[in-house]
Order: C-alpha cells, then sequence, then structure tokens
C-alpha cells in the first residue's frame, strides 16, 4: 500500500529582531491549515525553544541569517491546540534578545 501524501504546508512569517526591540510576541500556528514558520530577520540571530515549554517541530534550534528566511518544518503531531511554546532570539554578535516571543497552536 502506498504511504498517504502529507499535505502541503502553509507559510506564516514570523519577524525576529535579534535586539532589544519588540518581536513579534505572540503568533499562532495552525495545526489544520499545516501551517509551518518561516523566521526571517535583518540580522544573524538564532532561535532556541528552551524556555521550559519544549518545541512544536522537529527540531528546537534554527539558525537565520540576516536578510534570509529559515523555515520550522511542520508541527510536529504530539502538538495539541491551545499549547505555549516559548523561545529565545538570540542575536549572533551582541544586542539584548528582549521578550521571550510565544507560538501559539490553534485549530
Amino acid at each position: 500500500m502506498a504511504a498517504m501524501p502529507q499535505p502541503a504546508l502553509t507559510i506564516k512569517r514570523i519577524e525576529v529582531f535579534g535586539d532589544d526591540q519588540d518581536n513579534q510576541i505572540f503568533t499562532s500556528l495552525s495545526q489544520g491549515k499545516h501551517e509551518e514558520a518561516e523566521f526571517f530577520s535583518k540580522r544573524d540571530v538564532t532561535i532556541k525553544f528552551d524556555v521550559g515549554d519544549g518545541t512544536p517541530f522537529g527540531s528546537d534550534t534554527f539558525q537565520v541569517s540576516a536578510g534570509k528566511a529559515t523555515h520550522s518544518g511542520a508541527l510536529k503531531d504530539k502538538v495539541q491546540v491551545g499549547e505555549h511554546y516559548r523561545y529565545r532570539v538570540i542575536p549572533m554578535k551582541g544586542g539584548g534578545a528582549g521578550a521571550d516571543p510565544t507560538i501559539i497552536i490553534t485549530n
């Protein structure tokens, strides 16, 4: 029996700053719409889902190069609607990380 094809992912851009500017504090990703995050920054940053909530993706760390986008991939099957996943935006060259942004899983 052939494997069922995976649904196409819908991209949702999340702009991160990697400095003391406010990042998008809350972003929702829809399970039902098969959304994935596209992290974009004007500076080199690292996104780390190590704040205590774990990660909704297959990886907990994403490198984002200045002016380029990095995709998260699909949400893990085990994520539940209503869950919150906090992450840090760590600049590669100095600067503060600001508040911990959050991804909220929606239906």
